[in-house]
């Protein structure tokens, strides 16, 4: 025998016994891979926690039993060969432990029995396994084809030799009014139109009387529960000779309404040239199978300006933008399928080759035996000209709700919203999140000394070299007069503090001209501290506001990191800057 794999749950109180049975399963071939348990809580987890090829049990244990091993296994709804292999049962034990679901039983003084046992229960649980995937699939194919006939729209019915009734689907009620049960057992021309009758009656009789399968189609007229006719196309298969089915199947699907539809487009043709010239909107019949222009209206051949001889040899593909031209087919489709009813938007193209668009009705019929499109356009160029311009203006709107008019910059209003989602996701997700507070040094006498206009220019100024510094991720902010705010996600405070020098050193190299031919330069002093896990949103910007206010008390022009200042002299910034204070310099610090 070939050297094999083999996983065995053994439930053996012995640990000799079960040394001698790993001994004889290694003699017979099998390479063991093995678990002892003698109990019936580590069985159930030994169940629960591995797969196991085949059970070797014994029969009797301090605390444990063979029957009840098994018992263990049925509750666990599991297929695994169970073999008794015990050194004293007798053959009523042995009997009533394969009445209770073992598969055999080995005497452990005949090892070299147990072998051959296990290759037999592996073999019969193999067969039960793939009878089982059989039955599973058999089961399943009974179910969708069950599903199929019980949901279809139409009715299907299945009539003995005598054209009784033995099964029909629920579809009777929803076309016919019946329930049922109360066409189950009746006959299965009772329902036809008296005219109908004789011609649908030899039919059947050529349907029966065939010695081989054969497929008939016909229409008629079968009486609706509230006495109405309706009309339905019936399919008729010979299953008679088919040992199996034993009948005649029926499939009947209602046209009462394309009936009706052909009908009334025979009698009232002239009435519909009349309405479909004269509509305010264009109208195309597209022949659905050949995708060609059936008939147009005036209307139409106004709004693409072609003529009607023109549009008669032109198909859906000539009357839309190239790059349009899957999204329309796509459009189109769904509504022969009667998806929808209107498709929105529509571009078109004109004989000129300019654009408009508009919204198309459509809706199939049934004529001569052939399905068309019939849909019915309006320009909506107009229309969709006024609402992009609503929505752009909205749009507008929005944004000003959110940004800072004079430096471009979000509000503050947007980053206390923007600050709470960072924090929610920082907690959800453990991810470190930063925040900076810019504050501009001295900028009261920047006012005072050069007037409100060059404050604001210097305020827009300052913004643009915020944005420079900053990743696509990070977000600034004017939080207030001279105050700004800086949202860094995923980035923990030493990563932050590189951001900040990098504001810092820029602004450094920013020149401000609120005189002609006078440079100015600006410093800021900056508080920065990365959030703490579950930290209040208010305590967290206070807590930054603070360290901005450190790094003004200890000289302004600086970094404070957690109660840390670094200074301009830190920071290699240049030696001195002009004060704003006639006459003077003043260093960073």
């Amino acid at each position: 025998m070939d050297d094999k794999s083999l996983r065995v749950l053994i439930v053996e109180d012995s640990e000799d016994d079960t040394k001698l049975l790993i001994r004889a399963l290694k003699k017979g071939g099998y390479n063991p891979l093995y678990e002892r348990v003698q109990t019936a809580s580590t069985m159930k987890e030994a169940l629960k926690e591995k797969q196991w090829d085949i059970i070797l049990c014994d029969y009797r244990m301090p605390n444990f039993s063979g029957p009840s091993a098994i018992t263990v296994l049925k509750e666990a709804n599991i297929d695994i060969p169970f073999i008794i292999v015990s050194g004293a049962v007798g053959e009523d034990i042995a009997v009533e432990c394969m009445r209770l679901g073992a598969h055999d039983y080995v005497l452990k003084n005949n090892f070299p029995g147990l072998c051959p046992a296990i290759a037999r229960e592996l073999s019969d649980a193999e067969i039960r396994k793939k009878q089982r995937r059989i039955e599973e699939k058999l089961s399943q194919e009974q179910q969708r084809f069950k599903a199929l006939v019980e949901h279809s729209s139409d009715i299907i019915v299945v009539v003995n030799r005598e054209g009784v009734i033995t099964y029909i689907n629920p579809a009777i009620e929803k076309v016919l009014g019946f329930k049922v049960e109360e066409r189950i057992g009746a006959s299965g021309f009772e329902l036809i139109h008296p005219d109908d009758l004789k011609f649908l009656n030899d039919k059947f009789i050529t349907l029966v009387r065939s010695t081989t399968p054969i497929v008939l189609q016909s229409e008629m007229r079968l009486r609706h529960k509230d006495g109405s006719w309706r009309i339905l196309e019936a399919v008729g298969s010979n299953l008679i000779n088919n040992n199996i089915v034993d009948a005649v199947i029926v499939n009947y699907r209602d046209i009462t309404e394309r009936k009706k539809a052909e009908e009334a487009l025979k009698e009232t043709d002239l009435k519909f040239r009349t309405i479909f010239e004269s509509a305010s909107d264009g109208i195309i019949i597209l022949n659905i199978g050949n995708r060609m222009f059936s008939d147009v209206n005036a209307k139409i051949c106004s709004m693409l300006g072609y003529t009607k001889e023109e549009l008669l040899k032109m198909s859906v593909s000539d009357i839309h933008p190239p790059e349009f031209l899957p999204h329309v087919i796509n459009q189109m489709e769904k509504q022969i399928r009667k998806e929808i009813l209107i498709a929105k938007d529509i571009p078109m193209m004109k004989k000129d080759k300019s654009m408009f668009f508009a919204d198309i009705s459509a809706s199939t019929i049934d004529f001569c035996g052939e399905e068309y499109l019939v849909s019915r356009l309006r320009d909506i160029t107009e229309r969709k000209l006024a609402e992009d311009e609503l929505r752009a203006s909205e749009q507008r709107y929005q944004d000003l709700s959110i940004i800072d008019d004079l430096t471009k910059l979000y509000n503050s209003r947007h980053f206390y919203d923007q600050l709470k989602k960072e924090i929610e996701r920082s907690n959800r997700h453990g991810q470190p999140l930063t925040l900076l507070l810019l504050d501009l040094d001295r900028f009261k006498e920047f006012n005072d000394r050069y007037g409100h206009i060059e404050g604001d220019n210097a305020l827009s100024q300052l913004s643009q070299v915020i944005k420079r510094c900053l990743r696509e991720t990070d977000s600034a902010y004017r939080y207030g007069g001279e105050e700004f705010t800086i949202i860094l996600p995923m980035t923990k405070e030493d990563e932050g503090f590189a951001t900040a020098k990098r504001i810092h050193n820029e602004l450094k190299k920013e020149v401000f001209s609120p005189i002609p031919g006078q440079q100015v330069y600006i410093t800021v002093s900056i508080g920065l501290a990365q959030y703490n896990f579950k930290e209040e949103m208010k305590a967290f910007v206070h807590r930054v506001d603070q360290l901005m206010y450190q790094a003004k008390k200890y000289g302004r022009d600086g970094i404070c990191v957690n109660s840390n200042v670094h200074n301009s002299n830190q920071l290699e910034l240049p030696p001195a800057i002009e004060t704003l204070k006639e006459g003077k310099q003043y260093s960073a610090t």
